[in-house]
């Protein structure tokens, strides 16, 4: 979940053209998930975009048959959200 390891699921996020669809594997789906409950529970205040990028969460779609697609270009940076996610498979 490492926004610019290659290989990486979220660094393939970074490069997705608009529109287009990308599978992700299951607990970077999985975490992202979790990050949108938070983003609507927070009022849109917690965001993984990467501050030094203007970006919105809300241009990121999850399609049920477990892809990503993008409305716009994001630049999504899961460091510390995706410790406590391994953390809590991990237990």
């Amino acid at each position: 979940m490492h926004p610019t390891r290659t290989g990486s699921s979220l660094a393939a996020l970074q490069d997705l053209p608009r529109g287009e669809a990308r599978t992700v594997d299951s607990w970077t789906r999985e975490c992202l998930a979790q990050c949108q409950r938070l983003h609507a529970l927070s009022g849109g205040v917690f965001d993984p975009g990467q501050r030094e990028v203007p970006d919105r969460f809300e241009d990121v779609y999850l399609l049920p048959e477990g892809g990503v697609t993008l409305r716009a270009r994001v630049h999504l940076d899961l460091g510390g959200i995706a410790k406590v996610f391994a953390a809590d498979r991990l237990v």
